[in-house]
Parts: C-alpha cells; sequence; structure tokens
C-alpha cells in the first residue's frame, strides 16, 4: 500500500519545490537587473499665486483674483501684494515685480520688500511720490520665487488700477494782497482758488 501511494506523491514534491525554485530565480534575476539602476529624486514645479493688493493700510483689497478692479479715489503712499499662504518669498528676487503708468511709463518704487513676520507672503511696495490720476498696470513675472518652500515660482499674472482722485483745493487766499511801491492794497471783492491740476 505504501508502494502504491508514493509514485502519486512524488510528482507534486517535485511540482511544489520547481516552482518554488522558478519564483527564487525570477526574484534574482529582477533584483540582479534592477541593482544598477539609481533611483531618481521627485521633480516637482509647484507654484504660487498672487491672491489680492490692499491700497496703504486698507484692509480692504482693491484688486482681488477674479473680482473687478477698482478705482482708488485717493493715493496710495503703498501697495501691498498678498501671495498664497504659508510661502517666503525670495527677496533677492523682486524685480520680477514691475509697476507701469499707462503709456508703458514704468514707475520706480521708494522701496520694495517682503513684508514682516508672520508676514512673508506679501511685498509692501512704497512710494517716493504721490500717483497722479492715471491708470497702472501691476506685473508680477514668473523670475519671483520663494525661500520656502523653496524655489517656488510665482505665477505670472498682471492687473490694472486707477487712481482718480480728481480736483481739490490746495489753498484758498481771501483778501488777497498786492504791493504797489510800499502801499498794500487788499481786493475785498476777489477770492482765489489753486487746483492741483
Amino acid at each position: 500500500m505504501f508502494e502504491q501511494s508514493r509514485p502519486s506523491s512524488l510528482p507534486s514534491l517535485f511540482s511544489r519545490r520547481l516552482k518554488a525554485r522558478r519564483a527564487g530565480s525570477r526574484r534574482r534575476r529582477g533584483n540582479a537587473e534592477h541593482a544598477g539602476l539609481e533611483r531618481l529624486e521627485d521633480r516637482r514645479v509647484m507654484a504660487f499665486d498672487l491672491l489680492s493688493a490692499y491700497a496703504t493700510t486698507s484692509d480692504d483689497p482693491f484688486f482681488k483674483v477674479g473680482e473687478s478692479v477698482k478705482t482708488l479715489t485717493e493715493a496710495p503712499q503703498q501697495i501691498t501684494l498678498r501671495f498664497s499662504p504659508g510661502i517666503t518669498i525670495d527677496p533677492t528676487t523682486l524685480g520680477s515685480i514691475a509697476i507701469v503708468r499707462s503709456g508703458g511709463a514704468a514707475i520706480v518704487p521708494g522701496s520694495i520688500s517682503v513684508d514682516a513676520l508672520p508676514d512673508q507672503n506679501q511685498v509692501v511696495m512704497r512710494f517716493a511720490e504721490t500717483l497722479p490720476d492715471d491708470t497702472y498696470r501691476i506685473t508680477v513675472g514668473a523670475g519671483l520665487k520663494t525661500i520656502a518652500p523653496a524655489n517656488d515660482t510665482a505665477t505670472p499674472r498682471s492687473f490694472d488700477f486707477r487712481v482718480n482722485v480728481g480736483s481739490y483745493v490746495m489753498a484758498v487766499v481771501p483778501q488777497p494782497v498786492t504791493r504797489t511801491g510800499a502801499t498794500l492794497a487788499q481786493n475785498r471783492d476777489v477770492i482765489e482758488v489753486y487746483f492741483n491740476r
């Protein structure tokens, strides 16, 4: 009886060992093929975006992505550009931000800098002179980068805004005084008004 069952069990035993040996051989061959390959680091190209712009110290943005641009009725002393949260703008790349008037005349800010902690995702442009009534375009180029995360690149974007302060009275001189020789004379029927134009 032992002799009869032995031939039927031997083929299955050898078959299992052969399958295991072949699988092991395939694993070793696969490992050998991949052993000479170097794993490359993952490459990423990440971009951050300009979200909004604020005039002077206002908390109300005059530019916001997806919304219409407002007309400023007061000439801003500074403009703050706010970018994606959680990033730190590289101050050495701020030359990628430009502002021009209509007709292409460049405006050079008195200063341009990355805001202080914790707002290092903001750029502050301060103007040395009052911006006259006109249409302006601010352009953010792809050369603007971050320190953290390292080397993230700005999404190129530009937007227009208008400064429309209008005429206003700079000075009123009632009863103007004129000198004729040694005599001072007043014309009580005249008021001189000076406008900013």
